[in-house]
């Protein structure tokens, strides 16, 4: 599900998916590319009262952002922006309820300035007792 709605939702950069599909990803000189990647989950129970429990699971997408050396820093940051503004907040149907995102910037990877974003979601799931 988290695949579809980046899918639908981002075409602003080509995408490795090399994480989801195990595929090999060689990025095209001169053009920036996103690779996300997904953490977790990680659960707790969150309710403990009445004949139902609520348990919480928590995940991290995180995502490299590699822009060309020389790119503008306002490019770079109108994506970052773009990227962000996909998840910050947001519900997304059977995925979770995303945080706000966290941008650092790596530095230069070869051809490459890298940036990875973070953000936190969770999803509760309701189990009987």
């Amino acid at each position: 599900a988290l695949r579809a709605y980046i899918v639908a939702q981002w075409s602003s950069t080509a995408v490795d998916w090399s994480f989801w599909s195990g595929s090999t990803f060689v990025p095209t000189s001169g053009t920036s590319f996103l690779r996300p990647t997904v953490f977790g989950p990680a659960g707790r129970q969150v309710s403990t009262e009445g004949a139902q429990r609520t348990h919480r699971q928590v995940s991290i997408l995180s995502a490299q952002l590699f822009v060309p050396v020389g790119t503008k820093a306002s490019s770079a940051a109108a994506l970052l922006d773009s990227w962000c503004a996909l998840f910050r907040g947001k519900t997304v149907a059977s995925v979770g309820t995303f945080y706000s995102p966290r941008i650092r910037r790596i530095g230069q990877d070869g051809d490459f300035m890298q940036y990875n974003i973070e953000v936190d979601y969770y999803r509760d799931e309701v189990v009987s007792a």
